[in-house]
């Protein structure tokens, strides 16, 4: 049986014997100053593929496809109103990077990279309203990385959904942004990690992060001056970890860990009301455990931990 790596070899030889069949240091580049833009670049059966999209100017719309290339990076970057951007990178057997760079309203921010070796994947929205961010790294993700950013945002949705994962990590941040929900999701895994970090106004702010399959794993929440707002974790095997930080106001947060070694803490910063609430809760199913909860500064409070052997 081959292992991936090994197949990247034979890949790379292929391609050396075969460059008839392959187009080499493809690069494709679209500026856009404009009213209705819109834009697509697609790459296929390349090597070294470089794709471009920069669009200043009201409707905008973006779309980049490579696929079975051989070491490829797309960006995408929109100055304007209506903006929407799509990255899809599928079957690379070496490095794979998509950057989407977005400021304006209505974002609808996408990069799926499906059976990438290597990849790699970055949205950034800046001052906007009403907008979406989603990675997804499926299949076999291999060395996957992915991270979203939102700053200074309303209504904003983020998501990165991570298969396979192999050594992941995974990360989104939401800074200023009001009516906020962040979700991470890694499924089979194998190093994982996970971060999210509601900041500053982070009022009405949902947080999930979803970890199961197993090794290492490890997750964090942090949400700040979070009115309103509630986190949870939920892992499913081996080493584990996981963090709640939350501060000031309402407060909400639930963690539960399957078998393993284990960890969790919620740290919560009080004042609570509106019903009262405050609250957290830790779940954890065995073996290592260890579990802490702090609660400090008034209203409902009520803490939960359940460890069975």
């Amino acid at each position: 049986m081959y292992s991936k790596r090994t197949s990247a070899l034979l890949v790379a030889a292929i391609f050396g014997m075969s460059s008839a069949a392959f187009a080499a240091n493809n690069t494709g580049t679209i500026n856009q100053d404009g009213d209705d833009n819109t834009a697509d670049i697609q790459q296929t059966s390349s090597t070294d593929s470089n794709a471009t999209i920069t669009q200043t100017g009201t409707l905008n719309d973006a779309a980049t496809t490579q696929d079975n290339v051989f070491d490829a990076t797309a960006n995408t970057t929109q100055t304007g109103e209506g903006n929407s951007a799509t990255i899809d990178q599928s079957n690379s057997v070496v490095a794979m990077t998509a950057t989407i760079d977005t400021q304006g309203d209505n974002n609808i921010d996408t990069i799926t990279q499906d059976d990438s070796f290597n990849a790699v994947a970055t949205i950034l929205q800046t001052n906007v309203f009403n907008s979406d961010a989603t990675i997804s790294q499926v299949n076999t993700s291999d060395n996957s990385a992915a991270t979203i950013t939102q700053s200074n945002t309303t209504t904003d949705i983020a998501i990165i959904d991570q298969d396979n994962a192999d050594n992941s990590t995974a990360s989104i941040n939401q800074d200023n942004s009001f009516v906020s929900e962040a979700e991470i999701q890694q499924v089979d895994v194998v190093g994982a990690s996970a971060t999210i970090d509601q900041i500053n106004v982070s009022d009405n702010a949902t947080a999930y992060i979803y970890q199961t399959g197993g090794t290492n794993v490890t997750a964090s929440i942090t949400q700040d001056s979070a009115f309103n707002s509630n986190a949870d974790i939920l892992q499913n095997g081996n080493d584990l970890s996981a963090t709640i930080v939350q501060t000031n106001n309402y407060n909400d947060a639930y963690i539960n860990q399957a078998n393993e070694l284990n960890t969790a803490v919620i740290n919560q910063s009080g004042l609570g009301q509106s019903g009262n609430v405050n609250q957290a809760y830790i779940t954890q199913l065995g073996v290592g455990d260890t579990a802490t909860i702090n609660q400090t500064g008034g209203a409902g409070n009520y803490a939960s931990i359940f460890q069975a052997p």
